[in-house]
Formats: C-alpha cells, sequence, structure tokens
C-alpha cells in the first residue's frame, strides 16, 4: 500500500521499501534531511530555489539517500554525461546563505546528491560550497569521517565576478565526484580549488 502525507510544500510517499519525500519552492529541506531513511529519495521542486546551510546527518544503514531534481530523467543527461550550465533551469538550487551551502555531520554516509545546482547566495561570499568531511579536530577517528558521497551530475559554481573559495572539500572516505561542471571558483590574491582534499583515512580511494 502507499501512504501519502502531503502539506502545500512538502509531502511524503512511503512505501513499505522507501519513501519520496518532496519539497516544493518554500518548503523546509532540513525538515527532509532529517526526517529521510536510508534507501529514501527527497524530491526538490526544479527550478526551485533552497536558501541556507543544510547539514546531512549520519543515519546508518547501506543504502544511499538521494537529493535530486524532481525533473524527470528522461530530460536530463545520462548516466555517463556531464551536466552543462545550460541544462541549469532543469536543476534545483541550493544557494548558501551563511557558510557552506551542504554539509556532512560526523560520521554521515550513504547521500548522493544529484541534478542540483549549487552556489553561493551572497555574490561575495568567500565560501567553500560542498563540504564532504571537515578538516579538524571535529573528525579525529575513523568512525567520525564521512564515507560513501556522491555529487552526480551537479552544477557547482561561484559567482561569475567574484567567485568562491572553494567548490567541493573531499575530507571524506569513499567519495565520487561524477559527470558534473565546477567552474567560478576563484578570488583576487587568494588560493582557490575546485576540489580539494587535505585529509582523508589512509586505507581509502576518495
Amino acid at each position: 500500500s502507499v501512504v501519502v502525507l502531503s502539506a502545500c510544500v512538502l509531502g511524503w510517499t512511503v512505501t513499505a521499501s522507501a519513501a519520496t519525500l518532496t519539497v516544493n519552492a518554500g518548503g523546509d529541506l532540513q525538515a527532509a534531511i532529517d526526517a529521510a531513511k536510508p534507501g529514501d529519495t527527497i524530491l526538490l521542486q526544479a527550478g526551485a530555489t533552497f536558501a541556507g546551510s543544510f547539514k546531512l546527518p549520519a543515519k546508518g544503514g547501506t543504502a544511499y539517500i538521494t537529493i535530486r531534481s524532481s525533473t524527470p530523467d528522461s530530460q536530463l543527461p545520462p548516466p555517463g554525461t556531464r551536466i552543462t550550465p545550460t541544462q541549469a533551469p532543469l536543476l534545483a538550487k541550493i544557494k548558501t546563505t551563511t557558510g557552506t551551502a551542504i554539509r556532512t555531520a560526523a560520521g554521515a554516509n550513504y547521500w548522493r546528491l544529484q541534478f542540483l545546482e549549487i552556489a553561493p547566495g551572497n555574490a561575495t561570499a568567500s565560501v567553500t560550497l560542498i563540504e564532504f568531511g571537515i578538516a579538524d579536530a571535529g573528525q579525529s577517528t575513523l568512525s567520525s569521517v564521512p564515507h560513501h558521497l556522491i555529487l552526480d551530475r551537479s552544477y557547482v559554481h561561484g559567482d561569475p565576478s567574484f567567485g568562491a573559495r572553494r567548490g567541493i572539500a573531499l575530507n571524506s572516505g569513499d567519495a565520487q565526484v561524477i559527470d558534473s561542471w565546477i567552474s567560478d571558483i576563484k578570488l583576487v590574491a587568494t588560493d582557490t580549488q575546485a576540489i580539494a582534499v587535505t585529509v582523508t583515512p589512509v586505507n581509502d580511494n576518495a
């Protein structure tokens, strides 16, 4: 059976094995992230902007939770094909208000970000847009290292004029960046990185 719980901007469609959590424009993305269980999909309204700094918590399990645009797969690049900026209208947009747009909690694992546009909300923000793990004492044991994280066919970019400090920080285990477009990661008189790896577990293929 299928149970549907819905509000004007956020709804859940639940099956016996997984749920689809739909977040429309104006909805609470962090609430959907917190409610999601392994195997679920969080479907974000295509073209809508979700502003904030969102944290991916540790959930346990070995099934990916996917956060993606609501645009049907038939209108999006298939696996093995890189996303381009011309396809941005088909993507859901995540824009940071302060700090990082998407970051992981200690021990977070099995998260997939797919068909998203991720950018600074402030044209002069010197930020890291995505943090898969951190490079400080808050991640000092193997159990605290996030792992099995995927960014797939997504458009990550800074402001065209000002730029951004860093696209993706990969301080994690088993992390993949697949067929994504990263651009306008630049600042004046400051080191910048599209993808930066500072610390990872020794026995890891991040």
